[in-house]
């Protein structure tokens, strides 16, 4: 709580303890040495903007700070410019993400907790109290294609014995059962299925379907390789 004009000389922060009966104020003559400890670690003297409660190191950043905070928004948009002052335009390159990938792998693990000891923690400062550790017991996974037709989806269950390091036989699992879908699916290249439909839509496109930039002339009709079914025009690659 705080009474008189923001960073003027007659302020008067307040802070209210409260146990759910009574409450109480009290006079906060230094903010910094009150909330320090739980801005850094090293618990250093900071300047504080009583308005949005940002931390400084020095004075001078705290300025400059109240010459934006005090007189506008909570929040500045500014963006960046190239050397003529024009904003930068941003684009997006990787278009091969946008792709459908071919396999997922859906996994999960179950784990027993186990009780461990630490140090007593700093009551001074923040902490995480780590009171017991997880250890797995078993996992699933489904490796699952996006057409059914193509690859029959596969669940793998493992229940761990008392010795088994779990996290090493999943991989070792999972690693087997990839390898196998690489090795069939390698050298995988179906002749292309295009339909009346398909070919007139290729022939009326406008956009690449990948990158969704204008298409010219140079074009060309791509096709998913593990089915053969158009996917629609595209962009000749070099």
């Amino acid at each position: 709580m705080r009474i008189g004009e923001s960073h003027g000389s007659n302020v008067i922060n307040l802070l209210l303890i409260s146990n759910g009966e009574t409450n109480h104020y009290c006079w906060i003559k230094n903010i910094s040495r009150l909330i320090s400890s739980q801005v850094n670690k090293n618990g250093h003297e900071r300047e504080y903007c009583l308005r949005c409660m940002n931390s400084f190191a020095s004075k001078a950043s705290l300025k400059d700070h109240l010459a934006i905070c005090s007189d506008h928004d909570a929040v500045r948009m500014e963006m960046p410019v190239d050397k003529d002052g024009n904003p930068w335009k941003i684009s997006f390159i990787h278009f091969f993400k946008k792709m459908r990938v071919p396999f997922m792998v859906y996994a999960n693990f179950e784990c027993f907790t186990e009780s461990i000891s630490t140090c007593p923690p700093d009551d001074r400062r923040s902490y995480t109290n780590q009171y017991q550790k997880y250890k797995p017991s078993g996992f699933c996974y489904l490796i699952k294609c996006f057409d059914d037709n193509i690859f029959t989806p596969k669940l793998v269950k493992y229940t761990a014995e008392s010795s088994d390091d779990v996290s090493q036989r999943f991989v070792e699992l999972l690693e087997t059962d990839l390898k196998k879908i690489y090795e069939r699916f390698l050298n995988v290249n179906k002749k292309m299925v295009i339909t009346a439909e398909d070919l007139n839509a290729y022939e009326n496109a406008t956009h690449c379907h990948i990158c969704e930039g204008v298409l010219g002339k140079e074009r060309v009709r791509d096709h998913f390789h593990l089915t053969g079914r158009f996917r629609g025009a595209a962009h000749e690659m070099d």
